[in-house]
């Protein structure tokens, strides 16, 4: 008598109740490892039954309300032309009037900022207004002095006070 057992289909329970397990990558049959799980009936593999329990009330149906729309994003334009490369480029003096104008409005909402009556002093000199720009780099030198001496670290202040003194003297030399 030979000492073969014989082949069951995988995963199935022989007669003594061993599940035969052989793994589809070995091909000898000498290599393969069996494992025997006893099992003493088949309702110990079955879920326990539960307890009598309450009956579960439905969960109340919560109607869904209307989706949130976002509101639309209306983008006027602006009220006043911007200036865009080609207008700089090929018009600098309309360019020119149209940034003395942004400046003049920055001034009126910040009167008390020095930078803005630098910049539209220096905006003068280029169009040769040394009136103009005297004025402006007096009044943003005043604001300027004023911030170094009440600022600990004043250095925005005090460049724009270098800025003003050079553009004073830039404008008293033209005229």
């Amino acid at each position: 008598m030979t000492d073969e057992t014989p082949q069951q289909p995988e995963g199935e329970v022989d007669g003594d109740e061993t599940l035969l397990f052989r793994p589809p990558f070995i091909e000898d049959e000498d290599e393969v490892e069996t494992e025997t799980l006893p099992f003493e009936d088949e309702t110990a593999l079955m879920a326990e039954p539960r307890a009598e329990t309450a009956p579960v009330a439905a969960a109340p149906v919560i109607e869904p309300e209307a989706e949130w729309v976002a509101p639309p994003i209306t983008v006027e334009p602006p009220a006043e032309p911007a200036i865009d490369f080609w207008t700089l480029l090929l018009r600098p003096k309309h360019a020119a009037a149209l940034r003395i104008d942004g400046l003049g409005q920055a001034i009126e909402r910040s009167p008390n900022v020095p930078a803005n009556y630098v910049l539209r002093g220096e905006l003068y000199l280029t169009l040769k207004r040394y009136a103009d720009a005297e004025m402006d780099f007096r009044r943003a030198l005043d604001l300027a002095a004023a911030q170094v001496e009440s600022q600990d670290w004043g250095v925005v202040a005090q460049v724009m006070q270098d800025r003003a003194l050079a553009g004073l003297k830039q404008s008293r030399a033209r005229r």
